[in-house]
């Protein structure tokens, strides 16, 4: 028995060396591809012109794999006009720009000075915490009056050359502050509260002192003796400034509505109003104004400043950038510039002829310059919110039971051909007709109590989709339509799908996707269902659904996108579940890559060429907030309230990159680079990262 014993043991020990032997052999292969760790990083581009006369970009960074894909975008926000963003993903609310310093506030209560250099760019030098959350900043020589929200007053504020800011009063007021202008040495500043308040800087013991009460006073604007002050009821109040600093009310004009900005150019009032308009006034006779023009801006503004030295005005939108009017002929204002961006910015400033402005995103600057020598009139399409559709190689939006086309988007060839086709809406569905020349015509409806959620029409069959039930029709006009079946399903449904000639794909907000069975046509019949998991349950949306061969892609929500494959329709499995940074929606496809309406994220782009292992390449900066999505031909089509439809180009693809080394990457461009700037992503299965290519 002992003897046994010693021949295991021995064994052991001879396996125990060839498993070190074997260990030692993989680490040798490890530390030799050590590159395949490295996380891909890209750094620059460098574009050059070859003799053929095409173009080769090279690509430097580091952990570049033998298996990395290319993927070359137009530039879609204008970044161009961007010089720099600061505070990335980090929400400031207030700023004032003076001289070479910026003072702006984040975290709530926090103020950071920054010192900007001959570039603009900013160098954080210092900062302080104040007794409340800061909603508005004035400079006035080495000292800031700080308004502050929520009934937690005034703070004074010294500023040293260093940077360091120090708290010297904080003043006990009510309401919040909306506004402030400066006038030499005095600030007059509107509590919402209260009304107009003065404060001397020049005074032996300065103290705010209340000159005209009034009813939620907001935004205001001085000018050589005169202050207008709108308030958020839609009053404009107009005061003439003594050489005392006190103030004489002229006289009212009542808007109707919000204002939500006003400024002064030269002999010219400008008023934003809520509803997008910017009404431009004489003040030749002054307090009575002489209207000039109405001006439609691109979206509803926020704030006006107006820039120094130029007769130009900027309008601050919401959710939707910053627009840049003339008004050089204030009865005939110009717009020179729009810069689509997909958040409200929510203070500007304007100075040596950038401009500087806070978000929730950061802090940010722009160059006035390029925005004017920026073409932005090839992306816009329509200033309205459209559902997207295509029906018949058209590009379609559909408002208020209106089915309009849109000529710049090119028409695809289609070999099939639907005459009629359904919208859903809150009231059922419209029913719509196409002849081959003609435009689209209402021709009929479907009244739905709860309205429908999604539709698709093919030949003689007509899939409608309510908040609750799967309803089946019959016919191929809107004249022959009835109703063959009626399935309820539990959850609150949200889109569906044809999967093939036999199965439709359902959608719900709670239980994930059911797989229908529709060969009996009249009697269909539920054949599988795949529930979310877990983690993503409380997430889970089901917006929509895109079929591809014998795969499918869900949108969810805050849950990504899931990639199901239904090989088997009766056992789907779920593959993948790729997570998006914004909120996922409405799917489409181009050239082997899923486009996903992102929310304030953009689009989102995946790779699904291999439908079984789809790479997640990143977020195209798109200008605007994406809640509608659609492709039409070789264009890119979003919609999103307030900033209307636009046209954008599509992402292509890099076929012939090829990977020289682990830190530099060639590829060769077959048709010249477009004008303007333009991003690369590079991204293989381990991740992905982008670069600007200029």
């Amino acid at each position: 028995m002992l003897q046994i014993r010693r021949s295991i043991s021995g064994l052991h020990l001879l396996i125990i060396g060839y498993l070190l032997v074997l260990a030692v052999l993989v680490a040798l292969i490890a530390l030799a591809e050590g590159d395949d760790e490295t996380a891909l990083t890209l750094t620059h581009a460098v574009v050059e012109r070859q003799e053929d006369e095409t173009t080769m970009v090279s690509f430097r960074g580091d952990g570049f794999r033998r298996n990395a894909k290319g993927l070359l975008i137009d530039n879609m926000v204008n970044e161009e006009s961007q010089l720099w963003h600061y505070l990335p993903n980090m929400p400031v609310h207030s700023l004032d720009v003076v001289g070479g310093r910026a003072h702006v506030a984040c975290f709530g209560n926090k103020i950071v000075c920054l010192k900007l250099d001959s570039e603009g760019r900013p160098k954080p030098l210092n900062s302080i915490d104040l007794p409340g959350r800061v909603s508005h900043i004035q400079v006035c020589g080495g000292q800031a009056l700080v308004g502050m929200a929520h009934n937690d007053g005034m703070a004074l504020v010294a500023l040293a050359d260093s940077g360091e800011m120090k708290l010297k009063e904080h003043y006990a007021s009510t309401g919040t502050i909306g506004d402030m202008v400066l006038d030499r040495d005095v600030v007059y500043y509107s509590d919402l509260s209260r009304g107009v308040v003065r404060y001397d800087f020049s005074a032996d013991n300065p103290q705010p002192e209340l000159l005209a009460p009034m009813a939620s006073p907001w935004r205001m604007a001085l000018s050589e003796g005169k202050l207008v002050v709108g308030t958020i009821k839609g009053r404009l109040h107009l005061f003439d400034v003594a050489d005392d600093s006190s103030l004489t009310e002229e006289g009212v004009v009542d808007f109707g509505m919000n204002i939500r900005g006003t400024d002064i150019i030269d002999d010219t009032l400008a008023v934003a109003l809520a509803n997008g308009s910017l009404r431009l006034f004489s003040l030749s006779r002054w307090p009575e104004l002489t209207e000039l023009a109405v001006f439609e801006l691109p979206g509803p503004p926020l704030e006006l400043k107006r820039v120094p030295g130029r007769p130009w005005l900027v309008a601050s939108l919401v959710s939707n950038g910053f627009a840049l009017v003339d008004l050089s002929r204030p009865e005939n204002p110009v717009l020179l510039g729009h810069v689509a961006l997909p958040r409200t910015l929510k203070q500007i400033s304007v100075h040596s002829d950038r401009v500087f402005a806070v978000s929730r995103e950061g802090f940010e600057s722009f160059s006035l310059d390029k925005i004017v020598q920026s073409d932005h009139s090839e992306k816009a399409l329509s200033r309205e919110r459209y559902k997207l559709l295509t029906w018949n190689g058209k590009f379609l939006g559909y408002r208020n039971k209106e089915l309009i086309s849109f000529p710049e988007v090119p028409i695809n060839s289609v070999a099939a051909f639907d005459k009629f086709t359904a919208i859903p809406d809150a009231e059922g569905l419209s029913l719509f007709s196409m002849g081959r020349e003609d435009s689209a015509m209402r021709v009929g409806s479907v009244p739905m109590i709860n309205g429908a959620e999604d539709a698709v029409w093919r030949e003689d069959r007509l899939y409608v989709l309510g908040p609750e039930a799967l309803y089946l029709w019959h016919g191929r006009s809107p004249e022959t339509l009835e109703l063959a079946a009626e399935m309820h399903l539990p959850g609150q449904l949200r889109s569906l799908e044809l999967f093939d000639s036999t199965h439709l794909l359902v959608s719900s907000v709670d239980n994930g996707l059911y797989v229908i069975d529709v060969e009996a046509f009249d009697h269909p019949r539920q054949v599988a269902e795949l529930s979310a998991p877990k983690r993503s349950q409380p997430s889970h949306s089901g917006y929509d659904i895109l079929v591809r061969g014998k795969f499918a892609f869900v949108s969810q929500g805050g849950g990504g996108i899931q990639v199901v494959d239904l090989s088997l329709p009766e056992e789907p499995l779920l593959l993948q579940i790729i997570d998006t940074p914004g909120y996922a929606t409405r799917l489409a496809e181009y050239d082997g890559f899923l486009l996903v309406a992102d929310g304030v994220k953009g689009v989102y782009l995946i790779d699904v060429d291999d439908p079984t292992a789809c790479l997640a390449v990143g977020s195209l900066p798109t200008p605007l907030r994406v809640e509608q999505l659609v492709v039409a031909g070789d264009s890119m089509i979003v919609s999103s309230h307030p900033a209307g439809t636009l046209k954008l180009p599509v992402p292509q693809r890099m076929r012939n990159l090829h990977v020289v080394n682990s830190g530099l990457a060639q590829a060769k461009l077959l048709v010249p680079l477009a004008k303007g700037q333009q991003f690369a992503y590079l991204y293989d299965d381990e991740g992905s990262a982008k670069v600007a290519v200029e």
